[in-house]
């Protein structure tokens, strides 16, 4: 019951306060909660400012990854551009490769020709000729040199 009476004689006690002159305590309660009030301020002030700065800094963020998402994109349709530009050529020579297989196929089938072959051979002998080392050596040079060191 004491409790109850204490806590009744304090609600009476502000409640008188309130009516008349504020006493000693209360006034520095009013005080404190004013110190409060303008400690909050400041920091709800800053923690706006902070908080603007970092918006501002998301903004930025968000332009950088665009634009860098952007680049991305053209590099990798760049890349997909040439390699297909590269499969259509390599398709366009092995078309052609073709081609000249079936122009000597019918060639072949349309008879032997003296004049192509004898090109074609021409270019082995020069090399045969020229070449040292796919010309076998002639027996009489080789006689000589064993007759040198002898």
């Amino acid at each position: 019951m004491e409790a109850l009476a204490t806590t009744a004689q304090a609600v009476n006690n502000f409640k008188n306060g309130l009516k008349g002159e504020l006493t000693a305590e209360q006034k520095r309660g009013i005080a404190e909660i004013k110190k409060l009030v303008a400690v909050f301020k400041t920091e709800k002030s800053n923690d706006d400012e902070e908080i603007q700065k970092l918006e501002v800094m998301m903004k930025e963020k968000r332009a950088e990854f665009e634009e860098r998402r952007k680049n991305a994109i053209a590099a990798s349709d760049a890349r997909k551009a040439e390699s297909d530009r590269l499969k259509q050529l390599w398709e366009d020579r092995i078309s052609d490769d073709k081609k000249e297989q079936e122009t000597a196929y019918t060639g072949a089938s349309m008879g032997y020709d003296k004049e192509k072959a004898r090109q074609f051979r021409a270019v082995f002998r020069k090399r045969l000729r020229r070449s040292k080392f796919l010309v076998p050596p002639k027996e009489s040079d080789s006689s000589e040199i064993n007759e040198a060191e002898i």
